[in-house]
């Protein structure tokens, strides 16, 4: 009993030692750990492992860049004169969709759009980075937090 205490005091020390080293605190969102020139996010990246275990992604489609539905969604960011836009990615449940996209005239952005009656309207928008953190928990946070009633199956879904 007392070794396993100790081994616990050890490892606890350990934690403590490369917190305090490497450990930088970002405002009240959270921390970075700075090793070197690379940047590591523990919280999102734990988040994004949990995400990936619990999330139910069976339903949720990816659409064809080349589909029907595609170059009606491209139809659509083009009527918001951001520019070309470029698809990357795009994701759907039932009416909704999460689309990744670039454009010639602006950064790139993602869209939870959600289709209503053969047309598609923007439910809520992302644009550039979350850096430090990692963008997947962030962005699919605040789209929970935006879009109350958006599916929370394809937000989970979504991973950049």
């Amino acid at each position: 009993m007392r070794s396993l205490l100790i081994a616990i005091t050890i490892i606890l020390s350990a934690l403590l030692a490369v917190y305090f080293a490497f450990a930088e605190r970002i405002g009240d969102d959270g921390f970075i750990l700075n090793i070197g020139n690379r940047v590591y996010d523990p919280v999102g990246e734990v988040k994004d492992l949990s995400n990936r275990l619990v999330r139910n992604c069976r339903e949720v489609e990816k659409v064809p860049r080349t589909s029907s539905e595609a170059r009606a969604i491209t139809d659509y960011l083009r009527s918001l004169q951001l520019g070309e836009p470029n698809l990357y990615s795009v994701i759907k449940f039932k009416s909704w969709f999460i689309v990744e996209s670039g454009f010639t005239n602006s950064e790139q952005a993602i869209y939870m759009l959600q289709e209503v009656e053969h047309k598609y309207t923007t439910r809520s928008e992302w644009g550039g980075t979350a850096a430090p953190f990692n963008d997947g928990p962030v962005i699919r946070g605040y789209f929970s937090d935006s879009v109350p009633g958006a599916p929370e199956q394809l937000i989970r879904c979504y991973e950049r």
